[in-house]
């Protein structure tokens, strides 16, 4: 959807935010990116896991986890491979400059910044509504 919004409106800046297991469901778009030259900067959330699942099995389980841990590889290097800019995020105090990097370079982009894999939100499901 990305590369479509960025192609709609070539002149203004397109930013993606993704967690690391949504974007590799779609990782393929980088090299589509790449081949016709579309920039399009990503964000790759990674904390190593299935954020939503692992939120509802938190709050609905009692924290028993199953099958919500992903592997993952570096998302910058990734990048890399395919002939994209790769940007490893160390410290909260670095997005900004990072994001406003990839920006001015109209090429395309992933930007990773390793999250806390216990810090999600509550799903909403679990949140008690006053009565």
């Amino acid at each position: 959807m990305a590369l479509g919004a960025k192609l709609g409106r070539p002149d203004a800046p397109v930013v993606a935010i993704h967690g690391d297991g949504g974007y590799l469901m779609n990782s393929q778009e980088i090299e589509t990116a790449v081949r016709h030259r579309i920039g399009v900067v990503t964000i790759v959330m990674n904390n190593n896991c299935w954020g939503s699942e692992k939120a509802y099995q938190k709050h609905f389980y009692a924290g028993r986890y199953i099958g919500c841990d992903i592997g993952n590889p570096r998302y910058d290097q990734f990048a890399r491979l395919f002939g994209a800019a790769g940007y490893y995020v160390e410290h909260p105090d670095q997005v900004g400059d990072t994001v406003k990097k990839a920006l001015s370079e109209n090429s395309p982009a992933i930007i990773e910044i390793p999250i806390d894999p216990d810090e999600f939100p509550t799903p909403v499901a679990a949140i008690r509504r006053p009565d």
